[in-house]
């Protein structure tokens, strides 16, 4: 967690989160997809979100 988003307007820290959890869950998804090796079968649900 960042310290500096606390002390953020509340809508403000919530954009923060939010881009942070989305960076998150990319970076985990793409090094998911390298270890399936590429499937493909993500690429729908990736194009869905």
């Amino acid at each position: 967690m960042d310290l500096s988003a606390a002390r953020l307007p509340v809508p403000l820290a919530l954009q923060h989160m939010r881009r942070s959890l989305r960076l998150r869950l990319l970076v985990s998804y793409q090094c998911t997809m390298r270890r399936q090796g590429n499937e493909g079968s993500g690429e729908s649900s990736l194009r869905q979100g």
